[in-house]
């Protein structure tokens, strides 16, 4: 999968793609395989180790076909920062500009490893920490990249 990225855009700080991860970890999955992709949305949270990319934890329902899927290939996790429309209008010179849209995203490829814990507690109880404090213990999620 690929994206188109203007040279200008390319990433070269680290932190703030981390940055985006940690502070957005709401994240669209995207596992292509025919005949279409399987595509779900799921919280993620960042580790830094190990080195050098660091590793996502998160979690998927059994019931989600979509993770009988994670061994065909890689997954893509695109994690969006807040976005707006730009306007001509606030240029010095706006009769020279065009509208535009301006946006922050990461997309993280890899492969996705399963983890089954028997023992890691049930009924969202990590679910509900991820979304209070975007923490969690990574023996509660039962995949991860």
């Amino acid at each position: 999968m690929s994206v188109y990225q203007p040279p200008s855009f390319v990433p070269d700080d680290a932190e703030a793609t981390e940055r985006v991860i940690r502070d957005y970890p709401f994240a669209t999955l995207v596992t292509a395989r025919a005949p279409e992709p399987q595509i779900s949305h799921v919280p993620l949270l960042f580790h830094a180790s190990p080195e050098p990319n660091g590793m996502l934890i998160g979690h998927m329902a059994r019931a989600n076909p979509h993770w009988r899927q994670f061994a065909d290939g890689p997954t893509v996790a695109l994690f969006h920062a807040p976005h707006a429309y730009v306007s001509p209008s606030w240029y010095a010179e706006p009769e020279k500009a065009v509208p535009t849209w301006n946006y922050a995203v990461v997309h993280v490829h890899g492969r996705v490893e399963l983890v089954s814990n028997p023992a890691a507690p049930r009924r969202g109880a990590c679910s509900s920490r991820a979304v209070s404090s975007k923490r969690c213990s990574t023996r509660s999620w039962p995949f991860g990249w």
